[in-house]
């Protein structure tokens, strides 16, 4: 038989794209399904990453509305957008350092209102190589545009984006 006990620990809620939701094929897996192997069972890990998700359409599509519905004081919202974000670019000036950070406040204000602890995260790069076998960027802007809106709202900051390519250099 099994038994469900009800139990009160923090519990850290991630929201993000593809790269951070579960993967449900090898060999495909994200950061966000991997992130449960460094916590004891004294704190709980929400993974509501989705595939395809946006900043943008977090919002409209009610999904942090949901996440922070049952939010609790003490809890943190891990955040990490951009690869999806970047393919908004339109002709109504939405882009890193406009629509992107008003984006990323809106969920930072939304935590911080419901008593939790916001954790901006750059995106990570794509494995993206030049013809000589170096590095290419592509989120860049992204990167910066969340570091950006990480220090203007006195948010925790963890800079992917650099750590993901040092690791593509090193491959």
């Amino acid at each position: 038989a099994i038994e469900i006990t009800k139990v009160d620990v923090p519990t850290v809620v991630l929201i993000g794209d593809s790269t951070v939701c579960d993967q449900s094929r090898e060999p495909f897996n994200s950061w966000g399904q991997m992130l449960t192997n460094f916590f004891k069972p004294d704190v709980a890990i929400a993974n509501h990453g989705e595939s395809g998700e946006t900043y943008r359409a977090s919002i409209s599509r009610r999904r942090l509305d949901k996440m922070l519905s049952v939010m609790k004081p003490g809890d943190f919202m891990i955040m990490q957008f951009g690869h999806n974000d970047q393919k908004q670019i339109g002709k109504d000036n939405s882009g890193p350092f406009t629509t992107y950070k008003a984006e990323i406040k809106q969920h930072v204000d939304a935590v911080r209102a419901h008593g939790g602890t916001p954790v901006i995260v750059s995106p990570m790069e794509r494995r993206n190589f030049n013809d000589d076998g170096s590095f290419k960027p592509s989120l860049a802007d992204y990167a910066e545009g969340a570091r950006q809106a990480a220090k203007e709202l006195n948010v925790a900051f963890i800079d992917l984006s650099a750590k993901s390519i040092q690791f593509y250099r090193a491959l």
